[in-house]
């Protein structure tokens, strides 16, 4: 009798898990004879039809009946929102943007009125995402969720960004837009009175007004400037100004510029009047030399130049001194940034490198050529004078990587190393080429292989550190994430993991992440979805697949033969 009991007992909890699994599932949509449908949970509810249906990342659908729109509630398929908005949108995760007569107003996801159809437009302020920014009438002001006005409808224009904390706006001044700034707080910091304002070198803001002055202000509103003529260049600390009080910087050691490089115009023997430069220390106030030579470039990191007399450059210490015998073609250090502003005597190089690139003549099979190589501002050799071409992997877009890295490509053997900019080998000269940071900690690369006796040049990756990550095995790298790496040989494509391990082999027509983890794949014109751990979320049976997921990620639209269906992915991820 007890055995009976405790069969029955647990029989009523496998129905009772049963049940409760079934009610937990989301609905799929139905597309059927009669309209699309979502099935209810209530038994005692009919189904209800609709003749359009658009699914949304959150737990409803959007419905149309005769050109009317409203909600179904994903999880009941229960209509919660009876068709009779002209259009309906996702406003934030909290609410819904719905329109009535060319009129905006937000609801929220049980259909309840939070803000009245009244205005002709409503976004979400982007500084304050508890405010909107709303056009009533023509005029723009700022409401919050409860419809209650916080900034009056007084302006013209929608307010543009042009700083963190300033925003340009306008009001309708004697009959014409008048712009003005206020700051986050819409509180006015420069007046409605010009034609024009703009951000300025990043720090400033640049206004004119209707008679065709200029006025500078600071990003708190303070004038600075006012004048005729339009304002180009406002100098920074970086600027040379003073050219007796000069300071830079080499890796956080302050250098004080104590050296000058002045010209002069001397008649030659045959009467013709040539330039000649010399130095002049700036405390003494002494020429260091005669103006015999043809050119020189002062490093304003350390007082160090390169001193050219004749067709070669040397390097010479502050001293005034050689720092070796080595001689150089060609000097290359004009790292300036373009500041609107002329250069004040044309050899400061401000904001300068720390490093050089030289540049010598050599001779092959009795050609001259050039290679080239880099030295810091001491005249120390950084990357051998052997060099076809130095590059910089610029990986600035990464700002967890701090380092300068340099591509080099050996003139005798073709081959490309990878260095930090110090001169430390990272990479050593194993790679055809090593072309660009790719993100994500990872650096492009090519190698040769031969095929058939045809050299064929292929592509493969390395991280920051000069591991090798995928050997150079493919034709092309077609996008390179946090996440995946899609790689395309012979015309088909493949998947690997960040890590260089194969998820899915060389042999599909495209392949296209969706999301961090799931991808569409293409295979004879047929699609499917794979998820990157490692499993398929469907077959490969689909004639198209919608880029968006919806429901949370747990539900795809597919297309076969021209018909629309949901598919679940619950549990399969």
């Amino acid at each position: 009798m007890k055995r009976k009991y405790s069969v029955l007992f647990i029989l009523i909890l496998l129905f009772e898990t049963l049940l409760t699994t079934l009610l937990a599932q989301k609905n799929i949509p139905q597309n059927t004879p009669q309209g699309w449908t979502v099935t209810s949970k209530d038994m005692n509810t009919a189904p209800k039809f609709y003749e359009n249906l658009r699914a949304t990342p959150k737990e409803i659908f959007f419905v149309e009946k005769n050109n009317l729109w409203g909600a179904v509630n994903g999880e009941s398929g229960l209509e919660i929102i009876s068709p009779k908005y002209n259009s309906i949108e996702l406003f934030n995760n909290k609410t819904i943007l719905v329109s009535q007569n060319d009129l905006s107003g937000i609801i929220d996801f049980s259909g309840k009125q939070i803000i009245q159809p009244l205005y002709n437009s409503l976004v979400i302020y982007k500084n304050d995402s508890s405010l909107i920014i709303a056009q009533k009438e023509n005029k723009f002001g700022l409401i919050d969720f409860s419809g209650k006005t916080v900034v009056d409808f007084v302006y013209s224009t929608v307010p543009i960004q042009l700083s963190d904390n300033t925003l340009k706006i306008a009001k309708i001044k004697n009959n014409s837009y008048q712009l003005g700034v206020v700051n986050n707080l819409f509180k006015e910091i420069i007046p409605f009175s010009f034609m024009e304002i703009n951000l300025f070198q990043n720090n400033y803001i640049k206004s004119q007004d209707f008679k065709g002055n200029y006025f500078l202000y600071d990003l708190s509103g303070k004038l600075l400037l006012k004048s005729e003529k339009d304002i180009k260049f406002v100098p920074n600390e970086n600027t040379i100004i003073n050219e007796t009080d000069i300071k830079t910087d080499l890796e956080d050691k302050k250098t004080v510029i104590t050296r000058l490089v002045t010209e002069e115009y001397i008649t030659n023997d045959k009467g013709r009047k040539t330039k000649k430069y010399s130095v002049i220390d700036l405390k003494s106030k002494k020429l260091l030399s005669p103006y015999i030579y043809d050119d020189i470039i002062l490093f304003n990191k350390t007082n160090y130049m390169a001193i050219r007399k004749g067709k070669t450059y040397q390097i010479y210490s502050d001293k005034f001194m050689p720092v070796s015998q080595a001689t150089y073609s060609k000097i290359d250090y004009n790292d300036e940034k373009k500041t609107g502003m002329q250069i004040i005597r044309n050899f400061y190089n401000y904001y300068a490198s720390p490093y050089i690139k030289v540049e010598e003549v050599d001779t092959v099979e009795n050609k001259a050529v050039k290679k080239i190589g880099l030295l810091d501002c001491f005249g120390n050799p950084v990357i051998p004078v052997s060099q076809k071409s130095i590059r910089l992997i610029d990986l600035q877009a990464d700002n967890s990587q701090k380092r300068k890295l340099l591509s080099c490509t050996d003139f005798n053997t073709g081959n490309t190393a990878l260095y930090e900019e110090n001169g430390k080998i990272v990479v050593p000269y194993i790679y055809t080429k090593i072309y660009e940071y790719v993100g994500y900690g990872m650096i492009g690369v090519h190698g040769v292989e031969l095929i058939d006796d045809e050299r064929r040049d292929l592509m493969g990756l390395i991280d920051t550190l000069g591991h090798e990550i995928i050997k150079p095995s493919f034709d092309k790298l077609i996008s390179v994430s946090n996440h995946s790496i899609i790689v395309e040989k012979n015309g088909r494509i493949g998947l690997y993991n960040i890590n260089g391990q194969e998820l899915l082999p060389i042999e599909y027509n495209n392949i296209e992440m969706i999301n961090d983890s799931i991808s569409i794949v293409t295979k004879l014109y047929k699609k499917g979805l794979f998820n990157i751990k490692g499993t398929w979320l469907t077959a490969i049976d689909y004639d198209d697949i919608d880029k968006q997921l919806f429901y949370d990620g747990s539900i795809a639209k597919t297309t076969n033969n021209k018909k629309i269906n949901y598919i679940s992915l619950k549990n399969k991820k």
